[in-house]
């Protein structure tokens, strides 16, 4: 797990605000120079520039021969390096053969994770010629922290995910209608704003169709730090003074906006905004927000969809692959008058007519001239080769065309060619197999397991205690078996309105079973609780392991992320996604193995879902814009991880919530200079923003993950049959040993009033 420098709150992320410029010391230009490397090191990117400039002022020089080692791999760090003359090597060790990942120049930097804690290095770097260095030590580092009133904090805590509840339940209610001048005007409001400036124009007209307008009057508080927030306000008249800690911050005065983030969950608000006269709000509900997005994406695709199927090429295709096709249309707009393309140009895109009419004509021998209005389709052809163009065609008024790429379309789905010269069988294998993961759960037997009572009778201690209970590692004393006895409170459940997700984890676990699973036994029941019997992985969680070597040599990283590789194939193959990959989900057997647990939000996707959950390192860009998303989602997290087990954060990382959504959004990602060239581009092929072109996703699906040059020489078969050697192997003294847990205590409460209204409910049959 990575740590974070915090230095208290200085912006406000929630609304549009112009905090007073920071006073920094005056510096030298060469000086400036080790500041902006400095600003640029993401494990630093929380410190202030008055807090960069003192510490750039404490760097020391040190001086490197050619061939001298900086760091080498292996031994214990407490220092940072950056580079101002010179060329270093920067080497990794696998075996006897020393590979060589990257080379440093002047302004690069190695080494700042010893800044933080003693660290075990992961690469050995060399100076390739004489070198100078600007240098600081772990000691030095924390002084200058102390000296200078900064806090310093850990992100040790385990991270919370975040889930909204069940659209389903949310009827969207007419509003009374807004005049155009106002739409206009709400409109250029929210362009700039993160959750709507990547919204089609006709999304965030709906949307505002959904606005109210509500009264606040003079020192009333529409927003209260630490409270969870529900609602996004755009000020229609009147001003508000936003406060951070009772400190005033900004004012928001006719258009601002105030609130985004409670779009997306109810995270505490930052700050306090209160009406400094009597004023007025537009305002939205987060379900509701979620809601119009999921109606009005549906409506969209169930379009497109009904557009795909008129094309005659496309018949023959499965009723997946014209789902894949569907997500993969991008809009393009024409303006009257405006050629879409000519007579004999090479085609490469197809369209479909979404909005307007265009004209085709066509020259020659066989001339002739033709309108297509919305839902007819051109340029069909130009998925199957590279022919030229058959007619010339334009725009009339405003169009809005749906388009595919010949090269997208090949991406996503191979030749077409290929697709439509199959055999029929290949559909009815597809169908029966479909047929068989949707009717017949793969764990039907388990009588041969303890009755509660006796599971109960044998508890050894608690592995883990969260919100809705406890996991106790518990012994079969027939068989001297242990296992994970997962007990979740009813009351909780259904005071949260989570019966439905409760079942629905049970039902997944039920159609799973598989190596790299943590895979449910057996399922029982009492007055207060439900439980699930699972495996025990007594190896412990990869979030404590990482926590303390702060980062993982790439051979370990390949190893894990293997693991995870292969638990995830198998859950597509089972048409179930998995949607909260973290280390703190991730846990070793006594064979030093990886297995993925807790499938809170697993579910069974055939094409797309809504919901929004999962925890906000990770959560993939489609989940947070809330325009559906499906397996994709996953090879979205398989890339975070990958990227924090190397360099001990995640990518997004920001210590305000709805920066780091900001960051996801836009997909920049930057890497320390020690991470491979192999690593980076595996990362970045899964953290791609567009899913349909996101590795995983696209044609060969993990396969393809694995022939990644990164896992060259990796012997997948020998991981999948677990004779391959484990970078770690846990110390587990006996089937009884909890030392790779930290030590729980139970839950408050557990034991409550008995109330028919309440735990009397039919879904406990299900148990």
């Amino acid at each position: 797990m990575g740590l974070s420098l915090c230095f208290g709150m200085n912006a406000n992320n929630e609304v549009k605000t112009n905090i007073p410029v920071e006073v920094v010391p005056r510096i030298s230009p060469e000086m400036q120079k080790i500041v902006d490397v400095l600003a640029d090191i993401p494990l630093l990117n929380n410190l202030t520039k008055a807090q960069l400039a003192i510490l750039a002022e404490k760097l020391e020089h040190e001086e490197f021969t050619q061939g001298a080692l900086l760091m080498s791999q292996g031994e214990m760090g407490d220092k940072f390096f950056i580079i101002l003359e010179g060329v270093c090597e920067v080497l990794h060790k696998e075996g006897d053969d020393e590979i060589l990942i990257t080379t440093l120049g002047t302004g690069d930097y190695c080494g700042e994770q010893a800044l933080l804690k003693e660290v075990t290095r992961n690469a050995t770097v060399r100076a390739k010629f004489f070198t100078t260095c600007l240098t600081l030590d772990r000691i030095g580092f924390k002084k200058i922290l102390e000296d200078n009133n900064v806090l310093f904090a850990r992100r040790e805590a385990k991270r919370l995910a975040v889930a909204n509840p069940n659209l389903d339940e949310v009827e969207l209610k007419p509003v009374k209608p807004k005049g155009t001048d106002v739409v206009l005007w709400l409109l250029n409001c929210i362009q700039d704003n993160l959750l709507f400036k990547n919204l089609s124009r006709d999304q965030n007209k709906e949307l505002i169709a959904h606005m109210k307008l509500m009264s606040v009057e003079k020192d009333q508080r529409i927003i209260q730090q630490g409270q969870a927030g529900n609602k996004f306000y755009v000020v229609n008249q009147g001003s508000f003074l936003v406060t951070i800690d009772d400190r005033p911050v900004q004012n928001i005065g006719k258009g601002g906006c105030t609130g985004e983030l409670a779009l997306i969950h109810g995270a505490p608000r930052a700050a306090t905004v209160t009406a400094q006269q009597r004023s007025e709000v537009w305002y939205i509900k987060r379900a509701v927000y979620r809601k119009v997005l999921v109606v009005f994406s549906k409506k969209q695709s169930d379009q497109n969809l009904s557009f795909l199927k008129n094309v005659a090429l496309f018949q023959p295709l499965l009723q997946q692959e014209i789902n894949d096709i569907s997500k993969a249309l991008y809009e393009n707009c024409f303006s009257d008058g405006e050629v879409i393309f000519k007579q004999g140009e090479a085609g490469d895109k197809f369209y479909i007519v979404k909005t307007g009419e265009v004209d085709g004509v066509v020259t020659g021998d066989k001339a002739e001239t033709f309108r297509l209005t919305r839902g007819d389709f051109f340029g069909e052809r130009a998925l199957l080769k590279n022919e030229p163009r058959a007619a010339t065609m334009t725009a009339v008024r405003q169009v809005v065309c749906l388009v595919l790429s010949r090269q997208d379309f090949q991406i996503l789905m191979g030749p077409l060619q290929d697709l439509l010269g199959r055999q029929a069988d290949e559909y009815e294998k597809r169908a029966s197999k479909r047929a068989l993961i949707n009717n017949k759960p793969v764990r039907t037997n388990t009588s041969g397991y303890p009755t509660l009572e006796e599971l109960q009778a044998s508890t050894i201690g608690i592995l883990g205690a969260g919100a809705f209970g406890t996991v106790t590692l518990v012994v079969n004393q027939k068989t001297d078996e242990s296992y994970a006895l997962k007990a979740i409170r009813k009351a909780q459940i259904l005071e949260l309105g989570r019966h439905s997700n409760v079942l629905s984890e049970k039902q997944v676990m039920m159609n799973l079973d598989n190596p790299f699973l943590v895979n449910l036994l057996n399922t029982y029941k009492d007055k207060y609780r439900l439980y699930f019997l699972c495996e025990a992985c007594l190896g412990g969680e990869l979030f404590t392991i990482l926590r303390k070597k702060q980062s993982f040599d790439e051979r370990t990283a390949k190893f894990y992320s293997g693991c995870v590789i292969e638990a995830f194939d198998y859950m597509h193959s089972r048409e179930t996604i998995y949607r909260d990959l973290k280390p703190e989900n991730l846990v070793l057997t006594i064979n030093g193995y990886l297995k993925v647990t807790d499938f809170g939000f697993a579910k069974v996707v055939i094409d797309t879902t809504y919901t929004l959950c999962g925890t906000p390192d990770y959560l993939a860009p489609e989940i947070v814009s809330g325009q559906g998303h499906g397996r994709g989602v996953d090879w979205w997290t398989l890339g975070i991880l990958i990227y924090e087990m190397l360099a001990s954060f995640p990518p997004f990382y920001d210590k305000d919530q709805l920066s780091t959504y900001r960051k996801i959004i836009n997909g920049k990602v930057r890497f320390p200079k020690y991470i491979s060239p192999e690593a980076k581009d595996l990362i970045c092929r899964l953290l791609t923003l567009r899913q349909t072109k996101r590795l995983g996703v696209i044609k060969g699906g993990a396969q393809r993950i694995r022939q990644a040059f990164w896992f060259q020489n990796f012997d997948w078969e020998a991981l999948r049959v677990q004779t391959m050697p484990v970078p770690m192997k846990p110390s587990v003294k006996s089937i009884r040993d909890m030392g790779n847990f930290e030590k729980q205590t139970a839950q408050k409460n557990e034991k409550l009033e008995f109330n028919p209204s309440i735990y009397d409910m039919s879904w406990e049959e299900d148990f």
